[in-house]
């Protein structure tokens, strides 16, 4: 158990019904007051294996600033010294989902409602997922049409080792699927074929489990927590020995619908950091010079070198 001293105490629970309209209303008091600092970024989108990749690049004006955040982790990091969640900024906070997690606004976002669940005491972000952390994901899954990601340690894009998973609203754009790489993940569902993408993945369907939500968060963590073990075994991920700390990083996608994962081997390509949302086929890049470079190379290209290659692709 954590230490209770490392550990926020406990908030504002989120009424039912009411998550949406309480990110709205904490991001235009945080935007106000300078608490939450959006990043200005172009957006260019890159078709490769038929699939329209949206690529932000960050705009001139941010970088300074972008560069000067980074180091900050940075030197946060090689510290331990610093937990951006103990305690949470209270501007930032949007209020308790359940009784083990917060929900928080990314402080330096790129796409707008951008949140952040937080476990309320110390998890390290290298430790399997739980039941508690999925429940949480559902409470905000069955109020909010979202992409739920989590980044599984520092080679898979984290930057905090204090558990968090995050949330952008869907969709990620204009058309007809979400995100851009859902049509592929649905059709890989529908032939139940792993033959879609040239890197290391699994995915399971979860449609069945929204309804189940929209009732019990907690019953539809418990089925979700059976496919997640599922997968992460499946792909050689699971517990080292008897603990729970996973046995390598990887990312996660999860929407109402499904579930995804993909192992990761390095965080950069290239030396451009991708996390989860570049399996989701969204990707950010700090100027013109790495964005010369994936566009070089291709963001399938990107997303190879930070995986492990599929034995099933036959490309």
């Amino acid at each position: 158990m954590p230490d209770a001293l490392e550990s926020n105490p406990p908030g504002e629970r989120i009424a039912p019904g009411g998550l949406g309209q309480k990110i709205e209303m904490v991001t235009r008091s945080a935007l106000a007051s300078g608490a939450l600092q959006p990043i200005n970024t172009k957006i260019i989108h890159v078709q490769d294996h038929g699939i329209r990749f949206t690529i932000h690049q960050l705009d001139s004006m941010d970088r300074k600033h972008k560069a000067s955040l980074a180091q900050k982790r940075l030197d946060a990091a090689a510290s331990k010294k610093t937990n951006p969640f103990l305690p949470y900024d209270k501007q930032l906070y949007v209020g308790d989902l359940t009784q083990t997690h917060a929900a928080v606004l990314n402080k330096y976002f790129v796409v707008p409602g951008h949140l952040l669940i937080v476990t309320r005491a110390f998890v390290a972000q290298e430790m399997l997922l739980d039941e508690e952390d999925l429940e949480a994901a559902w409470t905000c899954l069955r109020e909010i049409d979202s992409l739920v990601f989590y980044n599984a340690g520092t080679e898979a894009g984290a930057s905090q080792d204090h558990r968090h998973l995050q949330l952008i609203s869907l969709p990620m754009g204009a058309g007809k699927y979400r995100f851009p790489t859902e049509p592929v993940l649905l059709e890989t569902l529908s032939k139940k074929s792993t033959e879609a993408f040239p890197f290391l993945f699994a995915v399971e369907d979860m449609s069945s489990l929204s309804e189940v939500a929209r009732k019990d968060p907690t019953e539809a963590a418990k089925k979700s927590m059976e496919i997640y073990w599922n997968l992460v075994h499946g792909l050689g991920l699971g517990q080292v020995e008897q603990s729970r700390q996973q046995a390598g990083p990887y990312n996660m996608l999860m929407t109402r619908d499904l579930m995804m994962i993909v192992p990761r081997s390095q965080e950069h390509a290239e030396g451009i950091s991708i996390n989860s949302l570049g399996f989701a086929g969204s990707l950010l890049v700090r100027n013109s010079t790495q964005l010369k470079k994936l566009q070089g190379i291709g963001p399938m290209s990107a997303l190879e070198q930070v995986s492990f290659p599929n034995s099933t692709d036959k490309g």
